[in-house]
Protein backbone atom coordinates (compact mmCIF):
# COMPACT_ATOMS: atom_id res chain seq x y z
CA UNK A 1 0.00 0.00 0.00
CA UNK A 2 1.29 3.46 -0.89
CA UNK A 3 -0.04 6.75 0.50
CA UNK A 4 0.52 10.12 -1.17
CA UNK A 5 0.54 12.99 1.31
CA UNK A 6 0.55 16.77 1.14
CA UNK A 7 0.41 19.46 3.83
CA UNK A 8 -0.65 23.08 3.69
CA UNK A 9 1.02 25.06 6.46
CA UNK A 10 1.41 28.43 8.14
CA UNK A 11 4.91 28.76 6.66
CA UNK A 12 8.05 26.93 5.62
CA UNK A 13 9.82 26.40 8.95
CA UNK A 14 9.47 22.72 9.87
CA UNK A 15 10.20 23.41 13.54
CA UNK A 16 7.96 26.41 14.22
CA UNK A 17 5.20 26.43 11.59
CA UNK A 18 1.99 24.43 11.83
CA UNK A 19 -0.17 22.28 9.58
CA UNK A 20 -3.43 23.91 8.41
CA UNK A 21 -4.57 21.15 6.05
CA UNK A 22 -3.61 17.57 5.33
CA UNK A 23 -4.53 15.47 2.33
CA UNK A 24 -3.67 11.78 1.93
CA UNK A 25 -4.66 9.43 -0.88
CA UNK A 26 -4.07 5.70 -0.46
CA UNK A 27 -3.43 3.33 -3.39
CA UNK A 28 -2.95 -0.41 -3.55
CA UNK A 29 0.06 -2.07 -5.17
CA UNK A 30 -1.61 -1.82 -8.58
CA UNK A 31 -2.13 1.94 -8.03
CA UNK A 32 -5.88 1.64 -7.66
CA UNK A 33 -7.24 4.31 -5.33
CA UNK A 34 -8.36 2.75 -2.06
CA UNK A 35 -9.21 5.65 0.24
CA UNK A 36 -8.46 9.27 1.07
CA UNK A 37 -8.14 11.41 4.18
CA UNK A 38 -8.58 15.17 4.20
CA UNK A 39 -8.94 17.68 7.00
CA UNK A 40 -8.42 21.34 7.74
CA UNK A 41 -6.51 21.85 10.99
CA UNK A 42 -6.69 24.80 13.35
CA UNK A 43 -3.03 25.79 13.86
CA UNK A 44 -3.78 27.79 16.99
CA UNK A 45 -2.15 30.87 15.43
CA UNK A 46 -3.34 33.33 12.76
CA UNK A 47 -2.34 32.65 9.16
CA UNK A 48 -0.97 35.39 6.94
CA UNK A 49 -2.85 36.93 4.03
CA UNK A 50 -0.18 35.42 1.77
CA UNK A 51 -0.99 31.90 3.00
CA UNK A 52 -4.71 32.59 2.54
CA UNK A 53 -4.06 33.69 -1.04
CA UNK A 54 -1.80 30.73 -1.86
CA UNK A 55 -4.06 28.05 -0.38
CA UNK A 56 -7.52 29.55 -0.69
CA UNK A 57 -8.06 28.64 2.98
CA UNK A 58 -9.55 31.37 5.18
CA UNK A 59 -8.95 32.10 8.85
CA UNK A 60 -12.63 31.52 9.76
CA UNK A 61 -12.46 28.05 8.17
CA UNK A 62 -9.48 27.20 10.36
CA UNK A 63 -11.05 28.67 13.49
CA UNK A 64 -13.88 26.15 13.09
CA UNK A 65 -11.56 23.20 12.36
CA UNK A 66 -10.12 20.61 14.78
CA UNK A 67 -6.76 21.14 16.45
CA UNK A 68 -3.93 18.75 15.54
CA UNK A 69 -4.20 17.05 18.95
CA UNK A 70 -7.70 15.81 18.17
CA UNK A 71 -6.91 14.22 14.78
CA UNK A 72 -3.23 13.20 14.94
CA UNK A 73 -4.11 9.61 15.89
CA UNK A 74 -6.58 9.50 12.98
CA UNK A 75 -3.75 10.50 10.64
CA UNK A 76 -1.40 7.86 12.02
CA UNK A 77 -4.13 5.21 11.93
CA UNK A 78 -4.92 6.06 8.29
CA UNK A 79 -1.26 5.52 7.37
CA UNK A 80 -0.77 2.39 9.45
CA UNK A 81 -1.40 -0.16 6.68
CA UNK A 82 0.83 1.63 4.15
CA UNK A 83 4.39 0.50 3.54
CA UNK A 84 5.36 3.51 1.41
CA UNK A 85 4.65 7.21 1.94
CA UNK A 86 5.07 9.42 -1.12
CA UNK A 87 4.62 13.03 -2.13
CA UNK A 88 6.35 16.12 -3.46
CA UNK A 89 9.23 17.45 -1.31
CA UNK A 90 8.11 15.31 1.63
CA UNK A 91 11.65 14.36 2.68
CA UNK A 92 12.65 17.94 3.45
CA UNK A 93 9.29 19.42 4.43
CA UNK A 94 6.08 17.42 4.94
CA UNK A 95 7.50 14.49 6.91
CA UNK A 96 9.77 16.57 9.20
CA UNK A 97 6.82 18.88 9.96
CA UNK A 98 4.53 15.92 10.64
CA UNK A 99 7.20 14.47 12.94
CA UNK A 100 7.29 17.78 14.82
CA UNK A 101 3.50 17.91 15.15
CA UNK A 102 3.55 14.36 16.54
CA UNK A 103 6.21 15.41 19.04
CA UNK A 104 4.01 18.30 20.21
CA UNK A 105 1.29 15.71 20.84
CA UNK A 106 3.70 13.46 22.78
CA UNK A 107 3.75 10.90 19.97
CA UNK A 108 6.56 9.57 17.78
CA UNK A 109 6.02 9.28 14.05
CA UNK A 110 7.27 5.76 13.14
CA UNK A 111 9.65 6.65 10.29
CA UNK A 112 11.32 3.24 10.47
CA UNK A 113 8.02 1.59 9.47
CA UNK A 114 7.92 3.20 6.03
CA UNK A 115 9.82 3.60 2.82
CA UNK A 116 9.63 7.08 1.33
CA UNK A 117 9.30 8.27 -2.25
CA UNK A 118 9.75 11.96 -3.03
CA UNK A 119 8.62 13.01 -6.50
CA UNK A 120 10.52 16.28 -6.01
CA UNK A 121 13.77 14.35 -5.44
CA UNK A 122 13.20 12.24 -8.54
CA UNK A 123 12.21 15.27 -10.56
CA UNK A 124 15.00 17.55 -9.35
CA UNK A 125 17.65 14.89 -9.93
CA UNK A 126 16.23 13.92 -13.31
CA UNK A 127 14.72 17.16 -14.62
CA UNK A 128 15.11 19.88 -11.93
CA UNK A 129 11.67 21.64 -11.66
CA UNK A 130 8.62 22.11 -9.29
CA UNK A 131 5.26 20.29 -8.86
CA UNK A 132 3.31 22.32 -11.43
CA UNK A 133 6.14 21.95 -13.94
CA UNK A 134 6.46 18.27 -13.08
CA UNK A 135 2.75 17.76 -13.77
CA UNK A 136 3.10 19.54 -17.11
CA UNK A 137 6.31 17.69 -18.00
CA UNK A 138 5.26 14.15 -17.10
CA UNK A 139 1.53 14.24 -17.81
CA UNK A 140 1.02 17.23 -20.12
CA UNK A 141 -1.45 18.70 -17.63
CA UNK A 142 -1.64 22.31 -16.44
CA UNK A 143 -2.91 22.68 -12.87
CA UNK A 144 -5.21 25.69 -12.50
CA UNK A 145 -6.53 24.97 -8.99
CA UNK A 146 -5.56 26.63 -5.72
CA UNK A 147 -2.90 24.86 -3.69
CA UNK A 148 -5.21 22.66 -1.61
CA UNK A 149 -3.71 19.61 0.02
CA UNK A 150 -5.89 16.93 -1.54
CA UNK A 151 -5.40 18.34 -5.07
CA UNK A 152 -1.63 18.56 -4.55
CA UNK A 153 -1.55 15.00 -3.18
CA UNK A 154 -3.42 13.85 -6.29
CA UNK A 155 -1.10 15.88 -8.54
CA UNK A 156 1.87 14.18 -6.82
CA UNK A 157 0.32 10.81 -7.69
CA UNK A 158 -0.14 11.87 -11.32
CA UNK A 159 3.50 13.02 -11.48
CA UNK A 160 4.65 9.72 -9.96
CA UNK A 161 2.61 7.68 -12.44
CA UNK A 162 4.26 9.68 -15.25
CA UNK A 163 7.68 9.09 -13.72
CA UNK A 164 7.04 5.34 -13.59
CA UNK A 165 6.24 5.36 -17.30
CA UNK A 166 9.18 7.59 -18.22
CA UNK A 167 11.81 5.78 -16.16
CA UNK A 168 10.53 2.20 -16.50
CA UNK A 169 13.91 1.16 -17.90
CA UNK A 170 15.66 2.60 -14.82
CA UNK A 171 13.44 1.29 -12.01
CA UNK A 172 11.83 -2.13 -11.82
CA UNK A 173 9.87 -1.69 -8.57
CA UNK A 174 8.87 0.71 -5.80
CA UNK A 175 11.76 -0.39 -3.56
CA UNK A 176 14.28 0.76 -6.16
CA UNK A 177 12.49 4.10 -6.51
CA UNK A 178 12.47 4.62 -2.73
CA UNK A 179 16.18 3.76 -2.55
CA UNK A 180 16.84 6.29 -5.33
CA UNK A 181 14.96 9.00 -3.39
CA UNK A 182 16.66 8.40 -0.07
CA UNK A 183 20.06 7.04 -1.21
CA UNK A 184 22.55 7.92 1.60
CA UNK A 185 19.90 9.64 3.72
CA UNK A 186 19.57 8.96 7.45
CA UNK A 187 17.67 11.84 9.07
CA UNK A 188 15.37 14.15 7.14
CA UNK A 189 17.44 17.27 7.95
CA UNK A 190 20.58 15.69 6.47
CA UNK A 191 22.78 16.05 9.56
CA UNK A 192 23.77 12.39 9.18
CA UNK A 193 24.31 10.22 6.12
CA UNK A 194 25.54 6.79 5.12
CA UNK A 195 28.94 6.72 3.43
CA UNK A 196 29.94 4.38 0.61
CA UNK A 197 30.50 1.59 3.14
CA UNK A 198 27.06 2.04 4.66
CA UNK A 199 28.47 3.51 7.88
CA UNK A 200 26.42 6.36 9.37
CA UNK A 201 28.57 9.48 9.65
CA UNK A 202 28.14 13.13 10.58
CA UNK A 203 27.28 15.33 7.61
CA UNK A 204 28.18 18.75 9.02
CA UNK A 205 30.53 20.69 11.30
CA UNK A 206 34.04 19.65 12.40
CA UNK A 207 32.90 16.01 12.49
CA UNK A 208 31.77 15.80 8.88
CA UNK A 209 32.54 12.35 7.48
CA UNK A 210 33.29 10.86 10.92
CA UNK A 211 31.49 7.81 12.30
CA UNK A 212 28.69 8.93 14.65
CA UNK A 213 30.07 6.60 17.33
CA UNK A 214 33.29 8.62 17.42
CA UNK A 215 31.89 11.62 19.34
CA UNK A 216 29.14 10.94 21.87
CA UNK A 217 29.74 14.34 23.44
CA UNK A 218 28.80 16.02 20.18
CA UNK A 219 25.67 13.87 19.91
CA UNK A 220 24.64 14.94 23.44
CA UNK A 221 25.23 18.58 22.47
CA UNK A 222 22.96 18.09 19.47
CA UNK A 223 20.20 16.80 21.76
CA UNK A 224 20.15 20.16 23.57
CA UNK A 225 20.68 22.35 20.49
CA UNK A 226 18.29 23.65 17.84
CA UNK A 227 17.89 20.57 15.64
CA UNK A 228 14.74 18.93 14.30
CA UNK A 229 12.99 16.32 16.42
CA UNK A 230 13.77 13.60 13.89
CA UNK A 231 17.51 14.39 14.07
CA UNK A 232 17.38 14.28 17.86
CA UNK A 233 15.63 10.89 17.77
CA UNK A 234 18.54 9.58 15.70
CA UNK A 235 21.00 11.04 18.25
CA UNK A 236 19.22 9.08 20.98
CA UNK A 237 19.44 5.90 18.91
CA UNK A 238 23.19 6.40 18.40
CA UNK A 239 23.62 7.00 22.14
CA UNK A 240 21.31 4.06 22.96
CA UNK A 241 19.21 6.39 25.13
Amino acid sequence: MISFIDLETTGLNTDNDRIIEIGIIKFDDEFNKIDEFQSLINPGIPISSEIEEITGISQPELDNSPMIESIITDILDFLIDSTVIAGHNILKFDIPLLIKECYRCNLIFPTEKYEFIDTYTIFSLMEKRDLASALKFYKGISSETNHRAIEDAHDSFLVFSGQIDRYKETFSNINEISAFCTQSMVDFAGKFKRNSDGTIVFNFSKNIGKDVSSDHGFLRWMLNADFTEDTKQWCKKFLNE
